[in-house]
């Protein structure tokens, strides 16, 4: 899809919905998820920087399959100051983060990066938000020099003015090795990827098949993949948050400590910034 036609996919979906919500048909979402899929650069110092896909052995272990580099793709909707916004979800996932020393209470195993891209009335990306998939290290970047960040009495996010022009091309999203934190974000043109990414929807993260054919969810009830449990739960319980750090399932993502913030709640962003 060339960037020209997104604005009108956009204002043609809303135009069946009496709450102007764009009512977007599954080619015209994956046309949307293809047209903004990130590249992304990862910095390899180890088997844990291999991008893979969740998968489940014979013995009912879930583990990561870098043979088979996935980026998990969906998409959500929230409301901006009186507009209802399409939002662009990517999430890749790593076998582990490595632990950077004998007793790092962040490491352990699986960790995993969502990119969400929201989109403004005009087909151009707005905001590009992204957490881990623990919900930790919140960073929202303003794409349009019209936004401002609100100011707020309880925890902040990490807050980014970034004017680039998307206008033809795709963000590359510069990951570290071991952490996988963002340290650079690029808009690259004409680039093809030296590993190319298969597509998967989020819906994929939810259940896993045995070599049975039995299925299971990867989390438990409260949405939390006990695989990944880390250390930090021990000393930072008292915030409020079940099992700090470990990997969540999409939906269960609480993004701070000092007040009540989650990823998927549908107002967040116009609580961050105003136009």
């Amino acid at each position: 899809m060339a960037q020209s036609e997104v604005a009108k996919v956009l204002s043609e979906a809303a135009k069946y919905s009496s709450l102007n919500w764009p009512l977007l048909s599954d080619r015209e979402s994956e046309a949307l998820l293809d047209r903004f899929s990130p590249l992304f650069l990862v910095e390899t110092l180890s088997a844990d920087d291999i991008p893979g896909a969740l998968a489940m052995n014979d013995s009912k272990d879930i583990y990561i399959d870098t043979r088979k580099p996935t980026l998990y793709r969906s998409i959500t909707y929230t409301r901006f100051h009186g507009k209802v916004s399409p939002q662009l979800n990517y999430a890749l996932w790593f076998p582990a983060r490595t632990a950077q020393n004998h007793f790092d209470p962040y490491a352990g195993e699986f960790d995993a990066v969502i990119i969400r891209i929201t989109l403004g009335e005009d087909g151009m990306p707005l905001i590009l938000d992204s957490i881990h998939q623990c919900g930790c290290y919140h960073m929202v970047y303003a794409l349009n020099p019209t936004l401002r960040f609100l100011e707020r009495d309880d925890e902040n996010p990490i807050q980014n003015y970034l004017f680039l022009n998307a206008e033809a091309g795709r963000f590359e999203i510069s990951l570290t090795g071991k952490e996988h934190m963002i340290n650079a974000i690029h808009v690259m043109h004409n680039i093809l990827p030296d590993i190319e990414l298969q597509s998967a929807g989020f819906s994929e993260t939810l259940v896993l098949a045995d070599n049975q054919g039995n299925n299971h969810s990867l989390f438990d009830e409260f949405g939390i993949l006990n695989d990944s449990l880390r250390s930090e739960r021990w000393f930072l319980w008292p915030f409020g948050v079940r099992s700090p750090g470990a990997m969540r399932q999409h939906g269960q993502h609480a993004i701070a400590f000092i007040g009540e913030r989650h990823f998927d709640d549908a107002f967040i962003l116009e609580t961050l910034l105003s136009p």
